[in-house]
């Protein structure tokens, strides 16, 4: 009963850091279900991912009531994530665990870099966003990526969704944010499908992750108001990269 009130209130958390940043919450559930709960990585994804989507849900809803996300774009980032979803599924069934660790770890570090110094640092003061460039963007190979990530790690694909919706279509980071979520609603639901499906999901720890970070997720959408878009992402930059060591930390 302990760890599952516990559980509640990491998810309460972690859907309040969510939600502002723009990021399904995996890459704090996934290391949170392993070291604290001893799941298995395969049951670690698959539950993390329950939660995942749901504060996609929760979260996209919320965002539409104000800085509205880019519905197509975001539809179309999730729908193109499906074969990423299941080739990312595939590849964990033949990983060992320590080789999961090492590369959560070193991927979850690379992408808080990169978001932290993107461009010559012009993602991180906040100087991308704005005016809109073309529409090649809704057919990005980026969509596919993403899937391939959430499913593999059990993050949701919004560490590449919302750095690549700022940097080539020039979102401002809350219409980024709103329109990665969405994307990990859509790419979520077909990633449950394929754990529920082979029994790598454990239903009473997603319950408690999905009650918390549902709520914590209507917080940080509110919280996210009053922060500026530079803050979001150095934000997300360095939970990230702390996350990430803490992985490696684990194997080495």
């Amino acid at each position: 009963m302990i760890i599952y009130l516990l559980t509640l209130l990491t998810g309460l958390g972690i859907g309040v850091i969510a939600s502002v940043v723009g990021v399904g919450g995996g890459f704090l559930a996934v290391p949170y279900l392993m070291m604290v709960c001893s799941l298995e990585p395969m049951e670690a994804v698959g539950t993390s991912l329950v939660m995942v989507t749901g504060t996609g849900y929760s979260s996209t809803i919320a965002y539409l009531r104000g800085d509205r996300p880019k519905i197509p774009l975001g539809l179309s980032l999730g729908i193109m994530a499906v074969p990423g979803v299941y080739l990312g599924y595939a590849l964990l069934a033949r990983t060992a665990e320590e080789t999961f660790k090492l590369a959560f770890g070193v991927t979850l570090m690379a992408v808080a870099i990169y978001l932290g110094t993107g461009t010559k640092g012009r993602l991180a003061t906040g100087e991308w966003g704005g005016r809109e460039r073309g529409r090649w963007y809704y057919f990005s190979p980026m969509g596919f990526f993403g899937g391939l990530i959430s499913a593999f790690f059990g993050v949701g694909g919004g560490v590449i969704y919302t750095p690549y919706l700022i940097l080539a279509p020039r979102l401002r980071p809350r219409v980024a944010a709103g329109t990665s979520l969405l994307a990990i609603a859509v790419s979520g639901t077909f990633a449950i499908f394929i754990y529920g499906y082979t029994d790598h999901i454990s239903p009473y720890l997603a319950v408690s992750l999905l009650a918390g970070t549902v709520a914590g997720s209507q917080i940080g959408v509110r919280l996210s108001t009053k922060l500026k878009g530079k803050h979001i992402v150095l934000a997300l930059s360095a939970i990230v990269f702390i996350t990430g060591l803490r992985m490696l930390l684990m194997v080495l």
